[in-house]
């Protein structure tokens, strides 16, 4: 039985979980659902609970009538606010399907139960996840890390062709200067100094095991190191040379995909036609040339000549595998 002592509490809780713009209670169903949890009261007390409420800062709104209708107005986070959340949490890759099942709850949580529903009906289910049941501790002992300015040591492995975990380095632990953590095409990856190869490096979160923050002090970012450069130029192109790159779009379409892309630091020289010619700063890798040869002609490798040929020589290799 609940201590009466709580009823403004529990009056509170009854109002945030069945009431929104759309759903209302009247003093009288206040009043019936105290009776349920064991505490005995009257409609008028119930009026001059909410209207204490009121005057400590709850926004409980009353719509007047033959009986007042009660609702809470205004909370953390709006409707509109808490779907792109719910959204973001079932496109999220690098957590498990229950784990953003636990997080849609927690979310859904923070609205009426009618709101609720919606949310938890419309997290898609079947995207693809995540097996690593690990990854949001590993997240947490990564923030640590960069809080502290400490390396890491961990483990990382891929998925080989028999669906299995196969670690690199034959499964022994190796090291990194965290520098951020980046949240890229619905994944986290950490930006860092691998202690190994003696470089900046890009890794998946979801990809680690056993990590561990240790006592070293962290090689320090290299001068002129920004994340947000780093994502746009550098970003997924891996081991490549940062280069100046005349690259002509042919549609509006293609323009429009460079410049997401690389951002609006760029040069455009817009041709007669839809045709232009964008100079972009990016580090120049096969995995660049993957990313160029994805549109199909649409886009030309003007400058360096270098470039050009190299990219040339590679799309003869493969029409020459298709023979």
């Amino acid at each position: 039985m609940a201590n009466s002592g709580n009823r403004l509490l529990y009056i509170l809780k009854y109002l945030y979980q069945m009431t929104d713009e759309e759903h209302y209670l009247t003093a009288h169903r206040i009043v019936e659902y105290l009776e349920t949890v064991g505490i005995h009261t009257h409609r008028q007390t119930v009026i001059s609970d909410i209207d204490e409420l009121t005057k400590f800062g709850f926004d409980i709104v009353c719509k007047k009538s033959s009986q007042n209708r009660y609702y809470i107005n205004d909370r953390d986070f709006s409707m509109s606010e808490l779907t792109l959340l719910v959204d973001a949490v079932s496109a999220a890759r690098t957590i498990t399907q229950e784990q953003s099942d636990i997080l849609v709850n927690k979310l859904s949580g923070l609205t009426s139960s009618y709101n609720a529903k919606k949310l938890i009906k419309m997290a898609e289910k079947g995207r693809i996840k995540s097996d690593n049941p690990d990854t949001l501790q590993i997240i947490d002992a990564i923030n640590r890390a960069i809080d502290s300015k400490k390396q890491i040591s961990y483990k990382y492995f891929d998925i080989d062709e028999h669906l299995e975990t196969a670690y690199r380095y034959g499964g022994k632990s190796t090291r990194i200067s965290p520098y951020d953590l980046v949240w890229v095409e619905d994944r986290y990856y950490l930006i860092g100094f691998s202690i190994k190869h003696k470089k900046e490096i890009t890794i998946r979160v979801d990809r680690m095991s056993d990590v561990k923050v240790t006592k070293d002090t962290c090689v320090p970012a290299p001068d002129g190191y920004d994340v947000n450069n780093y994502i746009k130029h550098v970003f997924r192109m891996y081991d490549g040379t940062m280069q100046n790159v005349e690259l002509k779009c042919l549609t509006k379409d293609v323009i429009n995909s460079v410049i997401d892309k690389f951002g609006t630091d760029v040069i455009v020289e817009r041709g007669d036609d839809d045709s232009a010619v964008i100079t972009v700063k990016a580090s120049v890798s096969k995995t660049f040339y993957s990313w160029v040869f994805q549109f199909g002609g649409e886009i030309e490798i003007i400058s360096p000549k270098a470039l050009r040929l190299e990219y040339k020589k590679m799309c003869r290799g493969i029409v020459k595998q298709y023979k």
